[in-house]
């Protein structure tokens, strides 16, 4: 089985740290302080805003992997990887708790 089995895999769209106004949406990168928030900008004209949630996120470059359950909006650093349940029945029950499962196996 591989994660595109389960998984709509997608990345995302911010290079860096950008110096953005502030805001409250959080921005995830691949520092382990946090679970990866390193910071939170308002919204961002011609970044992909996450919102498919629950979903977790996946440092992929620079940092010790890891996986992180994600509850609510994000935008997140080209390094990270977004995993959101596609429509397999596996996800019909339990959605959070199979999430944080997997996160846990990665």
């Amino acid at each position: 089985m591989k994660a595109g089995d389960l998984f709509d895999v997608s990345r995302g769209t911010i290079h860096g740290t950008p110096d953005m106004s502030r805001g409250t949406i959080p921005f995830v990168s691949t520092s382990t302080f946090n679970n990866g928030v390193v910071s939170h900008f308002a919204k961002l004209p011609g970044h992909k805003l996450f919102n498919s949630v629950p979903c977790l996120t996946v440092s992929v470059n620079g940092a010790p992997m890891f996986a992180t359950l994600r509850m609510g909006e994000f935008y997140a650093n080209d390094d990270v990887h977004v995993l959101v349940p596609n429509q397999d029945s596996f996800w019909l029950t339990d959605k959070v708790a199979k999430l944080t499962a997997v996160a846990s196996y990665i």
